[in-house]
């Protein structure tokens, strides 16, 4: 047996490889990136039909098996890899053949399904009153509306989707679980976390801390949260709250008080627009050319959610899609997509291909969260939405609860996310995820499920179709933007992220890593110490 120190280096061969398939996937991945984009923007049906072509094209482009072994085999031995930077290549490459790996034989079934089902989800409209509306509209009744059957109208034609895909959903939990058995993992949860770099006792164990720590602040911010919804609605007591008094189809947000501080404070979707690019301006970052490449109105047959993407990573064709409209919750929403697109423009384009990406899906969820809670941040409202101090002054007060109970609620939504995905994932043709799904609603979020409903409510969410295995990274990103504030306000010369180029250096110095570091190290590396829920909770629980 050859010795550990006479062992030869693998650095170069390993380098030779990943430089080898990137000239075999960069092409193709790129043109993948655009047909997901030109479905998501367009939404016919020849755009789907290309995007389903290159999926299938992508996917068997990972699942070499030969090249999968061959990454295997290195990563086991990685030790005997002296160049760090290769090492960390091989890292990544291994997590990402882990992530992509299928059966052959199911790979053009998993790209049929994925394409029809975030069809659906593009244009899926909800039928209220004898009408179709987007969910914007549908939003807005949840949101204005003061009578329960109009709020619980819309409410339910939000969740009609869900049993449109439900099936659909169950089926690729099926096939990937059996994907992620060939590989010799328990099921495709299992096997995301391991190509995320999680674990899976320590991320459960987080989610644990988690909930106890912020079940006494969430539960006294629900009782006023409640309150508010008793008198808004005319209701007896809280008893009678059902999830559709909540402004949020999955109360995500906490519903708006009658003094909010953020009504009526935008005028339209440009100045939206205009806001966004002061707020990254004044850290040093330009987005006008990202902002120039996006589609940022809603139209019938475009994707009405949000997301941020890079067409091709060897270029800096960043591009955002969001459905702006003068709320609060699109200006959170363009400040969050942007801080995605900040991230993935100001990687060093001098990194290998495959570290040119964020350092975890966390550390970009990170960023996004911590530019969009400027959206409540007085600061910020006074700086770059431009309000005076008596303005200011009568809002305190209500924004600093506003973000905290943003925080919260959100986290809490979250774990039901992160609870309900695993059980899913771990037996998909159990006849009671209908029931489960309401079960962590109740126990999380504190909601009382509707009387005698028996549908599948929990496939409306388009997370569980179209990007499985994700949630448990907003809540780490949730702690992370925490952590990395707290930083830069103890730390960092001006002590905020509002117009301060000192702390759009130090955010660059995060971009410009990519993932040329494990997550955690990259975390440490920025913060002083490991990712740990301290921060979070003192801004959640802050009176």
């Amino acid at each position: 047996m050859t010795s550990q120190t006479n062992r030869p280096d693998l650095s170069r061969e390993v380098a030779d490889f990943s430089r080898d398939f990137e000239q075999r996937i960069a092409d193709v991945t790129a043109e993948f990136d655009m047909a997901r984009w030109q479905v998501a923007t367009v939404g016919s049906v020849e755009a789907s039909a290309e995007w389903q072509r290159l999926a299938v094209a992508v996917r068997r482009l990972w699942n070499q098996s030969a090249d999968f072994e061959k990454v295997r085999d290195w990563y086991e031995q990685r030790s005997g890899i002296s160049d760090p930077v290769v090492r960390r290549e091989l890292e990544v490459l291994y997590a990402r053949f882990l992530n992509m790996r299928q059966d052959p034989a199911n790979t053009e079934e998993i790209a049929r399904l994925e394409a029809q089902v975030e069809s659906v989800y593009n244009n899926y409209r909800g039928s209220y009153q004898g009408r179709k509306l987007s969910d914007n509209e549908l939003n807005n009744i949840l949101q204005n509306s003061r009578a329960t059957a109009e709020v619980r109208e819309a409410y339910l034609a939000g969740k009609e989707i869900g049993a449109q895909v439900a099936e659909t959903v169950l089926k690729l939990a099926e096939i990937r679980n059996a994907s992620a058995r060939s590989v010799g993992y328990r099921d495709f949860y299992e096997k995301s976390l391991a190509a995320q770099e999680l674990d899976e006792t320590e991320l459960f164990a987080i989610m644990e801390q988690l909930e106890k720590a912020t079940d006494e602040p969430f539960r006294a911010a629900k009782s006023v949260i409640d309150v508010r919804q008793v008198a808004r609605f005319g209701l007896a007591s809280a008893a009678e709250l059902r999830p559709w008094h909540y402004e949020n189809s999955f109360f995500q947000k906490p519903p708006a008080p009658e003094n909010d501080p953020m009504q009526d404070l935008f005028r339209d979707g440009k100045e939206i627009e205009e806001l966004t690019v002061k707020t990254y301006e004044g850290l040093g970052l330009d987005i006008q050319d990202v902002l120039a490449r996006s589609d940022l109105y809603e139209r019938e047959g475009k994707s009405q959610h949000a997301f941020c993407t890079t067409i091709d990573r060897r270029t800096d064709n960043v591009r955002v899609l969001c459905n702006l409209q003068p709320s609060a919750r699109w200006v959170e929403t363009n400040l969050h997509e942007f801080g995605h697109a900040a991230y993935n423009k100001y990687l060093d384009s001098e990194l290998p291909y495959f570290l040119r990406t964020a350092a975890h899906i966390s550390t970009t969820e990170a960023i996004a969260m911590l530019m969009g809670r400027l959206a409540f941040n007085k600061q910020w409202l006074g700086e770059v939405k431009g309000l005076n101090e008596d303005q200011l002054a009568s809002r305190l007060e209500a924004l600093n609860e506003a973000q905290r109970f943003q925080l919260l609620v959100f986290m809490r939504w979250g774990l039901v996310m992160v609870y309900f995905e695993r059980d899913m994932y771990a037996n998909p043709s159990r006849s009671d995820l209908n029931r489960l799904w309401w079960d962590y609603v109740e126990r999380f979020q504190l909601l009382t499920r509707p009387d005698n409903r028996h549908a599948p409510d929990w496939a409306a969410k388009i997370h569980l179709a179209t990007v499985p295995a994700y949630y448990q990274n907003y809540l780490l990103g949730e702690l992370t933007a925490s952590q990395l504030q707290a930083y830069i306000e103890r730390e960092v010369e001006g002590h905020s992220l509002v117009q301060n180029k000192s702390a759009g250096d130090y955010l660059r110095k995060l971009f410009s890593l990519g993932s040329r570091y494990n997550w955690s190290d990259t975390v440490a590396e920025l913060t002083g110490e490991p990712l740990n829920a301290k921060y979070f909770v003192e801004q959640a629980a802050a009176h």
